[in-house]
């Protein structure tokens, strides 16, 4: 074999195996937390922290009351709950069996969902507002953004998107809260302003910034 053409296959097979890796940022993550959901629900506060409580007060002040909503990433459904409680009708979504069970049996309507796939059809129109609390940060930039796109389209004209992330730069694999790697993404503001700008359909309406300045708030509206 010559040199040229050992670097041509090397090239190739580490082109492969790196678009392997990639796709399995999110199924590394999605079983870590199917396995250890129990763990995570033991380390995940269930007293909604007061800087989200008034995040989320923020969205419920732009949606109509008791408009139909639709969750992404609802795990054990603290913030569910507390839409709920507010007078608001939930679709609940979580990749993990085991949420969608305690869903159900606390009567919210729950669906095995992950944001790579396509939305349901039955979906379309459906919802004044989209939640995706802690969600996003584990998916990559490629499929945030075509995800985005994906729920924007079954929204209706005027709904209200409202998403957080962790601030930071670049991504990493983390093991220290539950028994398993979990992948991360982290963005700067300008990163989000600049993916949002991308996405003509789609007006930010805030940007906020926690105290600690570990998080961020999108607060987002379909036109």
């Amino acid at each position: 074999m010559s040199p040229l053409f050992a670097i041509i296959v090397y090239s190739f097979v580490l082109h492969k195996y790196a678009k392997i890796a990639l796709m399995n940022k999110v199924d590394m993550t999605a079983q870590t937390y199917i396995q250890n959901f129990d763990l995570y629900k033991e380390k995940t506060p269930h007293k909604i922290p007061t800087e989200l409580v008034m995040w989320l007060d923020d969205f419920i002040n732009l949606l109509p009351k008791q408009g139909h909503l639709l969750e992404l990433g609802s795990a054990h459904g603290r913030e569910a709950r507390y839409l709920r409680d507010k007078g608001f009708i939930m679709t609940c979504t979580d990749i993990i069996p085991q949420a969608i069970e305690e869903l159900r049996s606390d009567n919210f309507e729950a669906y095995l969902y992950d944001f790579r796939d396509a939305p349901k059809k039955e979906w379309a129109d459906l919802f004044d507002g989209f939640i995706a609390n802690a969600v996003y940060l584990h998916a990559t930039k490629d499929i945030f953004e075509k995800s985005l796109t994906d729920i924007t389209s079954i929204l209706k004209i005027n709904s209200i998107l409202c998403i957080t992330f962790k601030l930071g730069e670049g991504e990493e694999i983390e093991t220290e809260k539950l028994e398993g790697e979990r992948y991360f993404k982290y963005y700067t503001k300008e990163e989000l302003v600049d993916i949002i700008k991308q996405h003509k359909n789609l007006e930010l309406l805030s940007l906020s910034e926690s105290d600690d300045t570990k998080w961020i708030q999108l607060l987002l509206k379909k036109r």
